[in-house]
C-alpha cells in the first residue's frame, strides 16, 4: 500500500525482471474490471504457466490497484486462498498486489472539489457520474479490503522530496 507514484509497481518490476529474472504479468485493476475479466485473465495465466517446461520457472502476477474493483472478494480468493472459483491454482504462480490507502481528503481538497469551475451544469453532471456509489470524502476511490488481505499489507507511505528528486535524476 502506498500513495500514487511512490514506486510500488517499479519496485515489483525491478524485483521480478532484474533480480529474479522471472516472468511478470501486470494486471491493472480499475472500477470497470468485472469478475468475468478477472476469471478470463487468470485462465490465460494458468495456460501460460502450464506451458512452462522449466521446473524452476515461476509466473509473478501483479494486481495493480486491486482495491479499486468491487470484485475484491474474487481477488482475495486468488491471492490469499490460491484458488479460482474453488479450484487450486498452480504452484508456479506467485501473487503480488498494490493498493491505494483508504484515506479521507483534506479540507483543502474538499474545498477545491466544491469550487464552481466552468459551467455548473456540466460540472454537476460530471461529479454526479464520477461519485455515483462512492464516498466523496475519500482521497482515492477504493473499496474496503477483506480482513484476510489486511494481514499481508505493507505500507510504503509516500516519497519524501529528496527521494522523489533522486527518481527524477
Amino acid at each position: 500500500m502506498g500513495e500514487t507514484g511512490c514506486g510500488k509497481t517499479s519496485l515489483i518490476k525491478f524485483l521480478c525482471q532484474k533480480i529474479l529474472d522471472e516472468d511478470l504479468e501486470i494486471f491493472r485493476i480499475h472500477a470497470g474490471v468485472t469478475a468475468d475479466i478477472i476469471i478470463n485473465k487468470m485462465n490465460a495465466y494458468i495456460k501460460k504457466v502450464q506451458a512452462y517446461t522449466d521446473e524452476e520457472k515461476r509466473l509473478w502476477i501483479f494486481f495493480d490497484e486491486f482495491n479499486t474493483t468491487t470484485n475484491i472478494g474474487l481477488l482475495k480468493e486468488i491471492m490469499c486462498e490460491r484458488t479460482l472459483l474453488g479450484e487450486p491454482l498452480p504452484n508456479k504462480m506467485v501473487f503480488l498486489g498494490a493498493c491505494n490507502p483508504r484515506r479521507q481528503k483534506t479540507a483543502q481538497l474538499i474545498q477545491n472539489d466544491n469550487a464552481h469551475v466552468g459551467l455548473r451544469k456540466n460540472r454537476y453532471e460530471m461529479q454526479k457520474l464520477l461519485w455515483a456509489g462512492t464516498d466523496q470524502r475519500l482521497l482515492y476511490t477504493v473499496v474496503p479490503m477483506p480482513e484476510t488481505m489486511l494481514e499481508y499489507i505493507w505500507d510504503y507511505g509516500y516519497l519524501n522530496e529528496t527521494t522523489e528528486l533522486d527518481y527524477v535524476k
